[in-house]
């Protein structure tokens, strides 16, 4: 198991945990995170970059692309594609609620 952790402001922890190996294809990659109590919305940007600089170790490691879809406080989503050996590409949302991700091809104007 692969262990990330975070300590903000307040004595907050966050834990974030990995499996060594990657899931089969297409199965949820089983990557856990836990906070020892509810954050507050000022951490956010250093939980952003936690998030970024962890999930790229273990996409890394993994040698597999990964789509993840980070909350933000506001209630909207960022959306990050991760690929081996590169750094994370924030995705783009349009007024229509589509993702643009050129890799991924998944909004349905661009097929």
């Amino acid at each position: 198991m692969k262990t990330f952790i975070l300590h903000v402001a307040g004595g907050l922890v966050c834990t974030l945990e990995a499996p060594d190996e990657p899931p089969p294809q297409g199965r949820d990659p089983n990557i856990r995170c836990k906070w020892s109590s509810r954050p507050p919305i000022s951490s956010f940007e250093e939980y952003k970059a936690f998030i970024l600089k962890s999930y790229k170790a273990i996409i890394d490691d993994w040698k597999r692309d990964l789509l993840y879809v980070l909350p933000t406080p506001t209630g909207a989503v960022e959306c990050w594609l991760f690929k081996p050996g590169v750094e994370p590409k924030r995705g783009k949302v349009t007024e229509m609620g589509f993702l643009e991700l050129p890799e991924l091809k998944t909004n349905p104007r661009n097929n």
